[in-house]
């Protein structure tokens, strides 16, 4: 009797502090972004056009922190800068894809996303894309590149 009440109450105490040991993800996004998103819901160019907006404040944000000399922990800094990018630009990838088979009429918002801005692409240039030997990291610096490059 004594050991089925030490082991519900185990059982208690571990399905209490289970979500609190749950990795929580990072949401890219801030809440007024997130605002501005529900507000354009019904409307896919608007939506579209602030993803766009999203993903090249993320790029700025990056390349702010790379110029920036008082950055103590650049690869980090890095790393999750560009993470962010992916991130956003995934869900600008997905709106793009539902947009799509709701038939929307989609093509001044892709070629804005598309041709972006003559100060948006050459950012991309002096990074470093070749992964060093023995850091893991750079494989979402390729993934952000890959992606960037094939998509324009």
């Amino acid at each position: 009797m004594t050991f089925l009440r030490v082991s519900l109450a185990w059982c208690a105490l571990f399905l209490v502090l289970s979500p609190g040991l749950a990795e929580r993800k990072h949401d890219p996004l801030t809440s007024p972004e997130i605002d501005q998103l529900r507000d354009t819901a019904m409307d896919p160019d608007l939506r579209l056009k602030l993803y766009v907006t999203f993903a090249r404040a993320r790029l700025a944000a990056l390349e702010q922190a790379r110029s920036d000399p008082k950055t103590t922990d650049r690869s980090l800094t890095t790393h999750d800068g560009l993470q962010d990018f992916l991130d956003v630009y995934d869900e600008l990838n997905d709106n793009i894809d539902t947009y799509v088979g709701r038939k929307s009429d989609l093509r001044k918002v892709l070629k804005l996303s598309l041709m972006g801005t003559p100060n948006s692409r050459p950012s991309c240039g002096p990074c470093e894309t070749t992964p060093r030997p023995g850091r893991k990291r750079w494989s979402n610096t390729n993934s952000a590149f890959e992606r960037a490059r094939d998509s324009g």
